[in-house]
C-alpha cells in the first residue's frame, strides 16, 4: 500500500527517513515514497509526531 503525505502536515523532522527499513523513504524537495522498495511495515507512519503520514490505496 502506498505512502502518503498530507499537505501541510510535515514538518521535515527526517524521523520516518531514519526509521525505514528499506531506505524507501526520500526528502528533498518534496516527500517521496519508492513503491517498489516500500514493504508497508508502517514504521513511518507509527513514528511521525505529526501524524503526516498514511498509507492508502492508489486512486
Amino acid at each position: 500500500m502506498p505512502v502518503y503525505v498530507k499537505p501541510g502536515f510535515c514538518s521535515e523532522c527526517e524521523l520516518c527517513i531514519e526509521v525505514c527499513p528499506e531506505n524507501a523513504i526520500q526528502l528533498e524537495k518534496d516527500f517521496t515514497c519508492d513503491d517498489i522498495l516500500c514493504k508497508s511495515c508502517g514504521a513511518c507512519v507509527s513514528v511521525c509526531p505529526d501524524d503526516a503520514i498514511e498509507m492508502r490505496e492508489k486512486s
